[in-house]
């Protein structure tokens, strides 16, 4: 089931945007549910739980909270979601980059559909990478875990923790070295940031000499020897120079 949200405060062009994604979806045979919200105050409200969808799309010129503040805001929970930005003036990149907007689509553009087809077709290409998993015996038993759940992997003592974003955070545990999990997983976003730490650069929010902040006040250390390489990870996934 793929979940979208639609935020717009121009109740016709929301409209138009919703058939719009409706027939993309009705031709691809896919299951799915949209909901619309008029204020991104709405959308983020306590009432609406954003972290259920998988695509959002979002109108930067909206009245009394703007589509980037809206985006901050939602990041803080949703760091994998796929954000597409919706405005009638593209003058807002560096906002959108520093939030992970996977693209920028103008209103008054003759080929709309056609810019809202080809985000959607690039999002479900993403969405299909991203289903490949790992399968592990931990502690707790067998499971299956997905990289974009990942948020870092710990190594000590040979032993392995491995802090989960599923439902609420949890560690699963296992004797493994961490060079075989790093072979295993070649999702872009994971980095070895140190010889201890594997890292998933969907949950960091900044990188400096030489440490890396997660999400949440997470601080890990990054090596001196894998900066310039964890530094580019970090812009390559948050789209930052």
């Amino acid at each position: 089931m793929l979940r979208i949200a639609v935020c717009d405060d121009e109740i016709t062009f929301l409209d138009i945007l919703y058939n719009i994604i409706e027939n993309y979806l009705e031709n691809k045979k896919l299951e799915y549910t949209i909901d619309i919200f008029l204020s991104g105050k709405e959308f983020i409200s306590g009432k609406n739980d954003i972290t259920k969808y998988d695509i959002v799309f979002l109108d930067v010129n909206m009245d009394e909270m703007d589509g980037i503040q809206t985006a901050e805001i939602f990041r803080i929970s949703c760091p994998n979601t796929f954000l597409v930005f919706v405005t009638a003036f593209i003058n807002y990149t560096l906002e959108g980059y520093k939030v992970e907007a996977t693209r920028y689509i103008l209103k008054d553009s003759c080929n709309l559909a056609d810019n809202v087809y080809e985000a959607l077709d690039v999002i479900l290409s993403k969405m299909q990478q991203l289903s490949k998993y790992i399968e592990y015996e931990f502690n707790i038993g067998r499971r299956k875990l997905y990289p974009e759940d990942i948020i870092y992997i710990e190594s000590s003592l040979h032993k392995l923790a491995f802090h989960v974003n599923k439902d609420c955070e949890s560690i699963y545990n296992i004797y493994m070295k961490l060079d075989d999990v790093e072979k295993d997983l070649s999702d872009r976003c994971m980095c070895r940031i140190h010889k201890s730490f594997l890292v998933n650069m969907r949950y960091a929010i900044h990188i400096e000499r030489y440490s890396l902040r997660l999400y949440e006040g997470i601080q890990l250390p990054v090596a001196q020897k894998r900066f310039t390489e964890a530094k580019i990870c970090f812009s390559q996934v948050k789209g930052v120079i």
